[in-house]
């Protein structure tokens, strides 16, 4: 009872005719508010759902760039393997020309040994000199000599 009393003497401090607003009126503006807060949640929930749709909008197209990047990634992998064995094929055969290359450079060199161990022996070079001078072993001097010794014999028959 002491909180009515209290009430009415602030009511009746601050404005004595606020009693005489009839029931009616309160409901108004409580429908008036309900109604206010509806449409402001529809207002709302109209905005959240164009917001999902632009999202999803969007979350499509980074969807279909992601997909468009997968497929370059793919076949980038694809090029770069390609380019990997061709590579290595093209290694392969730099090793194998390298070697080739090698051998006949090692077949010429031995053909000019004996070719400069001919022109000694041919000069009259004894074995030991033409051994230590042009770098082959023993049997292949002994070898040439005997060769060249063969030549020489069969041009003076």
């Amino acid at each position: 009872m002491l909180w009515a009393s209290k009430a009415a003497v602030i009511i009746n401090d601050t404005r004595g005719d606020i009693m005489n607003i009839p029931a009616e009126w309160l409901a108004y503006g409580a429908l008036a508010i309900v109604f206010g807060v509806m449409i402001s949640l529809l207002m709302t929930q109209r905005a959240l759902r164009q917001a999902l749709s632009e999202q999803e909008k969007r979350n499509q197209s980074l969807e279909s760039k992601i997909d468009s990047l997968t497929q370059q990634l793919v076949m980038l992998n694809k090029g770069t393997l390609g380019m990997g064995k061709r590579l290595m094929k093209t290694e392969k055969r730099l090793n194998q020309t390298m070697e080739r290359q090698d051998s006949l450079e090692n077949k010429e060199s031995e053909q000019l040994s004996f070719k400069q161990a001919a022109k000694l022996f041919e000069r009259g070079l004894e074995m030991d000199n033409v051994i230590e001078k042009v770098g082959i072993t023993r049997s292949e001097a002994k070898l040439l000599d005997m060769f060249q010794q063969k030549q020489i014999a069969e041009l003076e028959e």
